[in-house]
């Protein structure tokens, strides 16, 4: 056993716990650590001065070049780089705005205690277009579209040269150009030659769009499967060898969400498999549950406390045959719905719903039943609108104190459904505008009237849930 020697006067020194620092030790951190502090809160953080520039292209230089160094105690070889690297800077700013020959001189100076910097810019005079060759080959040479975008976006002789617009202009040339099909798209000459004597440029840019790819074969896989083929082939819409077009494949995403059987729709285009001028298409849609059930309670001062209900089952046979039913209950009010939808042949994509309902309504003054039954064609129509021809059938038997009396009403009519939306489902985030004009006519009903109805609606989230 290992024992301690005692100290002079009887006394013993106790030993320390293993792993914690002696007293000196604890000094000397302590020591180092306020040494490191203060000297930290010595430096001095410097700002180079630019002169001869905005503000503007002054902050955006000094964002690209990383002052954390730069400091009052910093070396003077340290400063001067970072001097350098700002000159780096602004020269590439000010090309990009049309200075091609800037003068550029920097003063290094130590004065009470920290260094001074400054930049003095003379920018000359701006880079202006002398000749600008910009030509569309290929089958693109005719296309709408990339005739559009030269229009709006190409540089043209006498204005000043921005490197950021023509560099914008190749991205939008390549955007469209494979939006449209021209998938094998390339530049085969772009140029800027820049002769900075003369503050001129001469750009040649010749785009080669190529040949324009077609749609090939449309490849769909619906998780989980529910449907026959003929449904697929009726909600797809699709002709291989169509003229290949971004819109085009937007146009067919747009319409199976609205078809109401799908939660998301994953549609792409394969241009790397393309071949023989094809490019095949696949995508795979999750099918929305089956059944939807939906509650609610609420208050309404023309019938007091309401209690509603409503179930739907969005696919009742491969067929893709839709059925729903609510009702609603109140002291006042009560009312039963029901409506059955089919798809049918027909351009447009067209619906068949069939609907009937019976409601009655029982007020201190009066009473009165109404039965209803009506068949209605829903279909695409002009202008991206959706097209509603309808035909209703109602009868009413009412009681006003001792009188009775019946209302039969055959009620043709159209409406009219135009929606713009920003973000797909469940968010739907957009507008919308419905139109719908009806009437009826004696001696068939026993009443005549003609309606018009215009409402709007407008979805905007409250936050991000």
């Amino acid at each position: 056993m290992l024992r301690h020697a005692p100290e002079p006067g009887g006394g013993h020194r106790p030993s320390l716990p293993r792993g914690r620092p002696r007293p000196s030790a604890w000094l000397l951190l302590t020591t180092l650590l306020t040494w490191t502090t203060a000297a930290a809160a010595a430096e001095t953080k410097l700002t180079p001065l630019i002169t001869g520039v905005d503000a503007e292209l002054a902050g955006e230089a000094r964002a690209q070049v990383a002052e954390d160094r730069l400091t009052c105690e910093a070396p003077r070889w340290v400063v001067g780089n970072h001097g350098r690297r700002l000159q780096t800077a602004l020269r590439t700013l000010l090309r990009s705005r049309g200075y091609y020959g800037p003068a550029l001189d920097q003063s290094l100076v130590r004065r009470d205690d920290c260094w001074v910097l400054q930049i003095s810019v003379v920018g000359g005079a701006r880079t202006l277009i002398r000749k600008a060759d910009i030509r569309i080959l290929g089958d693109g040479k005719t296309d709408p579209v990339l005739a559009e975008t030269l229009r709006e976006q190409a540089p043209r002789a006498g204005g000043v040269l921005d490197e950021g617009a023509y560099e914008t202009l190749k991205q939008a040339l390549i955007r469209d150009a494979i939006s449209r099909g021209y998938f094998d798209a390339t530049f085969s000459e772009a140029r800027v030659d820049v002769y900075p004597d003369v503050a001129a440029a001469d750009i040649t840019l010749t785009f080669d769009s190529g040949g324009r790819y077609r749609f090939g074969a449309l490849d769909l896989q619906i998780v989980p499967d529910r449907f026959g083929e003929a449904l697929q082939e009726r909600l797809a819409r699709w002709t291989s060898g169509a003229e290949y077009d971004i819109a085009t494949l937007q146009a067919l995403r747009r319409s199976l969400y609205d078809s109401g059987y799908f939660s998301a729709v994953d549609l792409h285009a394969r241009p790397e498999d393309r071949e023989a001028g094809q490019v095949p298409v696949e995508g795979t849609l999750s099918l929305r549950p089956r059944h939807e059930l939906q509650t609610g309670v609420g208050y309404v001062t023309d019938f007091g406390p309401r209690v509603r209900a409503s179930y739907e089952n969005r696919y009742l046979n491969r067929l893709g045959h839709r059925g729903s039913v609510s009702a609603e209950a109140s002291p006042v009010l009560r009312e039963l719905r029901g409506a059955y939808r089919l798809p049918v042949s027909g351009r447009g994509n067209p619906w068949l719903v069939f609907d009937a309902g019976i409601s009655e309504e029982d007020t201190d003054t009066a009473f009165s039943r109404q039965r209803s039954v009506g068949v209605r064609r829903v279909h695409g129509g002009p202008w991206g609108t959706t097209l509603t021809e309808f035909i209703d059938l109602s009868r009413e038997d009412f009681k006003i104190g001792a009188e009775r009396d019946v209302s039969l009403l055959l009620t043709p009519g159209l409406s009219l459904s135009y929606r713009k939306q920003w973000s797909p489902a469940p968010l739907e985030l957009g507008w919308k505008l419905d139109t719908r004009v009806r009437g009826a006519f004696a001696p068939v009903s026993t009443a005549s009237f003609l309606q018009g109805e215009i409402r709007a609606e407008l979805a905007l989230p409250l936050g991000k849930r």
